[in-house]
Parts: structure tokens; sequence; C-alpha cells
């Protein structure tokens, strides 16, 4: 009776190779468009028709005609809960029934 003592010989797994490879990739190139790469100007990503909105955000509004109109002045509360009390905020311990 024989005994036959040999390595086993280790196949290298390729698929494993090409997917941790492509992986690296994938993360080299996001790395370079979010650190390395320039950015693009906001005239070239927005139509000139959204530009107008940064003129329009800059516009100050006065508040104070609007308040003291007699139409704001005759506006009523519908709220039917009123107001809450400083007392009705809960339990002070919720374990406690």
């Amino acid at each position: 009776m024989a005994l036959i003592l040999e390595e086993e010989k280790k196949e290298s797994n390729t698929f494993a190779f090409i997917a941790i490879a492509v992986v690296a990739v994938g993360f080299a190139v996001g790395a370079y468009l979010l650190f390395f790469s320039p950015a693009p100007l906001v005239g070239e990503i927005l139509p000139p028709s959204i530009q107008t909105i940064s003129t329009i955000s800059n516009v100050k509004l006065d508040v104070s005609p609007i308040i003291g109109s007699q139409a704001y002045r005759n506006l009523n509360t519908s709220s039917t809960l009123g107001t809450p009390l400083v007392g009705q905020t809960g339990k002070s311990n919720p374990f406690i029934k």
C-alpha cells in the first residue's frame, strides 16, 4: 500500500481578481471625479432663465404694510384646541400609570 503525498495546486481565481480590479478602478475614477476634476461653472449647468432666480432672491420684502393692514388685523385663529397650558405637557414619568 503506497501513500501518495503531493501538495494540491491552488488555482488562481481569475474572476475574483477581475472583480477586485473593476471595483478598484471604479473607486479610482470616482475619487478623480470627486476630488481632482475641475468643477463645472454654474453658467454651464443652469440655463439663463434659472439664473435670474438669484436676482429675485436678493429682493428685500417689507412686511410692515402687510402686518399693519386692516385685512390682516381682521384675521382670526380658528383653532378649536386653544392654546396649550403649561400643566398639560404630559406625565413627568411615562412609566408610572
